[in-house]
């Protein structure tokens, strides 16, 4: 009985210290960690979707609302787009949500009227189909020649 009592403390200690290490070399491995690749990854992701999308569309229509717009835009083809929001566009159109005139191009434009679109990036999006997007994300909106 006191020799089973003897291997019952000598394994519940080793036990013991084998999962103190395992602790400690994880907080090590994860304190160890290259700072350095961490930011490079990091700063590459933010880089990749910072750049602006750049896509042509045809507007289907303009609706106002007070000083409220709505651009509606469809037949979307990306020319540059690192942030790849396209494949959302294509299919459906979108939707610009403007507060004002917000650009001097847009006075110009009718329905049928061919767009050259730049879009900040990350842009906030809806879900909705068609997606719309707040207006404070468009760069540039340029009458196309046609």
């Amino acid at each position: 009985m006191k020799a089973i009592k003897n291997i019952s403390v000598i394994l519940l200690g080793f036990l013991f210290l084998t999962a103190c290490s395992s602790s400690k070399n994880q907080a090590e491995s994860s304190e160890t960690s290259d700072p350095e690749a961490t930011n490079a990854t990091t700063e590459a992701t933010t880089e990749a979707t910072e750049k602006p999308a750049k896509f042509s569309a045809t507007v289907s229509s303009i609706e106002l609302e007070g000083d409220n717009k709505q651009l509606v835009l469809v037949d979307v083809v990306a020319s540059k787009d690192s942030g790849d929001i396209s494949a959302s566009l294509e299919s459906d159109g979108v939707i610009f949500n403007l507060e004002g005139d917000e650009s001097p191009e847009l006075s110009k434009l009718s329905a049928g009227s061919k767009v050259q679109v730049t879009v900040s990036m990350p842009a906030i999006m809806t879900m909705s189909i068609p997606p719309q997007i707040p207006g404070r994300f468009i760069e540039e909106i340029k009458l196309l020649d046609e």
